[in-house]
């Protein structure tokens, strides 16, 4: 897939480079803008990424790879639906980083529960919570 930035040709191999490559550009203005100017600068980039995905899928003729450009294109879709009910500005900025590294193999692990010796089900995931209570993810020094 080629991509053409500010005037720049790209050449990506996988599809998942594209989707890592153009949302961490924006990334960094995450932080000062609101929920809906991420939520639409995300809508923006992933549906040319989907436009994209789909010109390719029109040309493929292998079908092993038409099904993984297909996968690609349903996952992008539902991160666009899912993302209509995030409400605040940190929510949508870890959906966006849950979805590229989920994209690139390293995703949350789902199906996990937090608990405590007294049995009590404490509801999140505890490898979000023990990456938000790592000392440089949470600004802190201690």
């Amino acid at each position: 897939m080629f991509v053409i930035i500010n005037g720049k040709s790209f050449e990506y191999h996988h599809h998942e480079e594209v989707v890592r490559d153009l949302v961490c550009k924006t990334a960094p203005h995450f932080p000062y803008q609101s929920a809906d100017a991420i939520r639409e600068n995300l809508k923006n980039i992933l549906e040319v990424i989907v436009e994209g995905l789909n010109y390719e899928e029109e040309k493929e003729r292998d079908k092993k790879r038409k099904q993984k450009i297909k996968r690609m294109i349903k996952r992008l879709s539902n991160f666009l639906e899912f993302s209509k009910y995030k409400k605040t500005q940190r929510s949508l900025m870890t959906s966006a980083y849950d979805l590229i590294l989920a994209l690139e193999g390293f995703g949350l692990l789902h199906g996990f529960g937090l608990t405590n010796s007294f049995g009590d089900h404490i509801v999140g995931n505890p490898e979000r919570k023990s990456l938000m209570s790592f000392p440089t993810l949470r600004g802190g020094s201690h």
